[in-house]
């Protein structure tokens, strides 16, 4: 292997693009004794970009998620475009794929269009792209743009499958496992096909590398890792990005130290009659506001992706998203009301203690005292540590349910009567606690 990569180094400073490509892609990647180095692997792609459309294509690969060069989403879509061309003498099936998931995920400020990315995709996979044949796989098990179509799944998957694309294999071990596009259920073969997902040690080392990142701190490096497994498509991968973004505070802080120190600078004598100082932090503190809308609104599209893959937890914080308005997203209690349920039927005990609170108050769903009831005592099933919050909304949902049999006003002071009771029984159960704690 290493006489191979000696000749195809030089025959790449030769100015074979074949082997400029593959050189660059070893530079990228690491292996077989050469170790990983961007920038050489960057060079080379510049290089063989003059004649062969692949290297446009990781050029753009480059420019849209920011490796070595500044990141740019119209160069990349330019190189993108360019090298996906059907009238260039040999069309990039990586281009295909590159333009085509930006069309799928709403990637390099592209809108999503599935019939493009469907027809781009399916471009790549009749060319022996494997990450093409995954996606094209997805797009028929997810009906994205299509007819679901679980047997053309099936089909995309093995193919990816055999070049060793371990999402393919996981995906088909699930399909044996429960005869989806399949004849019927096979569990020899579900297992098989599990164990050799499982078994992929470069996507595990690359996890736990993250992971050892993000327990060391180095929440920056973390999230890098995680961004790059996620658009490989890991549920697990796009579930932590969304965490991180989730909480900006792990990446961006600071807003607690100008809002700490802001109204220091806010003079009242003539030291700094214009207040200069006090207005350039004002304008940092708006721009933290607009980074934690970013950072969210990041998080909102993690979140997306991992419920695509049926994550019942991304479901209630998409819930979330929805009820409160995070990131920028409108808000939408239908929606979210949508989301909470999904999670709900795959017993998340905050989700459906959240559908009990929307049928009580009517937010997003018919206002019902009984069918809200169902759902509180349903958290408390699916979760008995909840004992306490489910009870207190017991208590809240039956004055509430009394108030309106014999009261007209329903609030009190702007605010729920019955949560105000619920908070004053709250506070009278803590100093009960408390009391008898001190009595022992």
């Amino acid at each position: 292997m290493e006489e191979e990569i000696e000749f195809y180094q030089y025959s790449a400073t030769k100015g074979d693009p074949i082997a400029q490509f593959t050189v660059a892609k070893t530079f990228l990647k690491g292996g077989y004794g050469v170790e990983k180095d961007v920038q050489k692997a960057f060079s080379m792609f510049k290089m063989g970009a003059e004649t062969n459309q692949d290297s446009k294509a990781f050029l753009g690969f480059f420019y849209e998620h920011g490796i070595y060069v500044e990141q740019n989403n119209e160069t990349a879509l330019k190189y993108y475009t360019e090298s996906s061309n059907k009238n260039q003498p040999k069309q990039s099936s990586f281009g295909q794929f590159f333009l085509g998931k930006a069309y799928l995920y709403g990637n390099i400020g592209l809108e999503v269009s599935h019939s493009k990315a469907f027809q781009l995709i399916q471009g790549s996979a009749f060319k022996g792209n494997l990450e093409s044949n995954f996606l094209l796989g997805l797009i028929y098990y997810n009906g994205w743009g299509v007819s679901k179509n679980f047997e053309k799944a099936f089909q995309q998957f093995q193919a990816a499958s055999l070049g060793e694309h371990t999402l393919a294999q996981y995906y088909l071990g699930r399909m044996y496992h429960f005869g989806i596009g399949t004849s019927s259920e096979n569990c020899v073969s579900a297992v098989h096909m599990y164990k050799k997902a499982a078994e992929k040690s470069e996507t595990r080392r690359e996890f736990i590398e993250a992971f050892e990142l993000f327990q060391d701190g180095e929440i920056d490096k973390a999230l890098v890792r995680y961004e790059l497994l996620a658009e490989k498509g890991y549920e697990i991968a796009q579930s932590n990005a969304a965490y991180i973004f989730d909480n900006y505070n792990m990446i961006y802080n600071k807003e607690n130290v100008i809002g700490s120190i802001i109204s220091q600078y806010k003079t009242t004598d003539n030291t700094d009659p214009d207040n200069t100082v006090y207005k350039k932090l004002k304008v940092q503190y708006t721009q933290s506001e607009l980074y934690k809308i970013e950072f969210l609104h990041k998080a909102f599209i993690y979140y997306l992706r991992s419920a695509d893959q049926s994550n019942s937890d991304a479901h209630l914080k998409l819930g979330d998203y929805y009820y409160y308005g995070y990131g920028g997203v409108e808000k939408d209690f239908v929606k979210a009301a949508s989301f909470y349920r999904y999670a709900s039927d795959r017993k998340n005990a905050q989700a459906t203690f959240n559908l009990g609170y929307m049928h009580q108050y009517g937010i997003g769903l018919d206002q019902d005292f009984f069918l809200s009831k169902r759902y509180f005592d349903t958290a408390f099933e699916t979760l008995p540590s909840a004992l306490l919050p489910v009870k207190l909304a017991l208590i809240g949902l039956g004055i509430h349910y009394l108030s309106t049999l014999f009261l007209v006003e329903d609030t009190f002071y702007g605010y729920h009567w019955d949560s105000v009771i619920v908070a004053i029984l709250a506070i009278l159960l803590s100093f009960t606690l408390l009391v008898r704690q001190l009595i022992r």
